[in-house]
């Protein structure tokens, strides 16, 4: 996004690899390789000046974003979403 002088916010819930998400099964597997790689490139952020916040953003807060004609790029973990439509979790809808 800098590349590109695209003004931009980055939050995060942690600055780096959460180690909590170790022992699930999806990311054992790989985790100590992931781990070294999302290090590194929060290492590589900071060096190229892209700001990165420890924050949490609520969905109020991109609803507001979203109001005033902005753009948001959100990432989530699949297993928290829900369609409204079937009342089921996403990936089974």
């Amino acid at each position: 996004m800098r590349h590109f002088g695209v003004r931009h916010r980055f939050c995060t819930q942690t600055l780096g690899v959460d180690k909590g998400y170790k022992n699930q099964s999806f990311y054992r597997k790989h985790f100590d390789t992931e781990e070294t790689r999302v290090n590194q490139l929060f290492a590589q952020a900071k060096a190229c000046k892209v700001q990165v916040e420890k924050c949490t953003v609520s969905v109020q807060d991109i609803q507001v974003h979203l109001a005033q004609g902005h753009v948001a790029i959100v990432l989530v973990n699949s297993g928290v979403l829900h369609c409204d439509l079937c009342s089921s979790p996403v990936k089974y809808c």
